[in-house]
């Protein structure tokens, strides 16, 4: 299994270097941000898309379950982690699909157990979403969840914060990030563009539009994506294997 990158949110800083300790114990973790800020926390998410966040329920600038919750919107599929001093909060917690509430003291054998759910976590959600298994992909849109046939998806698109399934029954929309969607996805499909994953089944024709540019078109589908020559040589490369 890879390793879970993850961040920590943690105001106290004491609390914050002792959770980082223990989890650099761990070789299937790795730590890819810690912050005192739950604002700063959510630019790191939206840039990096984490596995999972490591959230101190109170927090003074925006508590760990109203930024879990915003967290949900703008990535579904994060493992969410509370850590409080309290027990209260407990129901709340597992309302917005917490792997697990861990109340401090925090120890490295509580931690232990913790990252034992979240691989366990992984390993069921992998295997319910792997198109390898599965012709389906589950795409979640707020409170909606669509189920898609990956043969059906001609590409994906990011757009602004959202990623934008083409599908043969139209558009489908999340907020999970292209990076998300792309590690979830089978090796049909191939990251032509920062802002492309395309199926490379359904490709019937690719032009030059420009020195170095070239506009993919779709068998069945009147919209196109563009990408460079590096990207049109992997494709050839690929296909012709």
């Amino acid at each position: 299994m890879n390793k879970l990158r993850l961040i920590i949110v943690e105001d106290e800083a004491a609390s914050r270097e002792l959770l980082r300790t223990y989890l650099t114990t761990f070789s299937q973790i790795e730590i890819i941000g810690a912050f005192a800020n739950s604002h700063e926390a959510l630019k790191e998410v939206a840039q990096k898309s984490p596995d999972a966040v490591f959230i101190d329920i109170e927090m003074p600038d925006l508590d760990g379950l109203s930024f879990a919750a915003r967290l949900r919107v703008l990535s579904p599929d994060i493992i969410i982690v509370f850590i409080t001093g309290h027990t209260k909060y407990a129901a709340d917690a597992y309302r917005l699909e917490a792997v697990d509430y861990i109340v401090k003291p925090v120890t490295r054998e509580s931690l232990e157990r913790t990252i034992s759910k979240m691989e366990k976590y992984l390993s069921i959600y992998s295997q319910k979403n792997s198109s390898d298994n599965f012709d389906k992909i589950i795409v979640k849109n707020g409170s909606e969840t669509n189920f898609i046939n990956t043969d059906d998806i001609f590409f994906v698109e990011k757009l602004l914060r959202k990623s934008i399934f083409h599908t043969v029954d139209g558009r489908v929309e999340t907020t999970e990030s292209l990076n998300h969607v792309q590690n979830r996805l089978n090796k049909a499909f191939f990251r032509c563009h920062k802002s492309y994953i395309i199926n490379l089944t359904k490709i019937k024709k690719i032009s030059p539009i420009a020195d170095r540019l070239y506009k993919v078109e779709f068998y069945n589908y009147p919209h196109y994506v563009t990408m460079g020559r590096q990207s049109f040589e992997e494709v050839c490369s690929i296909i012709a294997r």
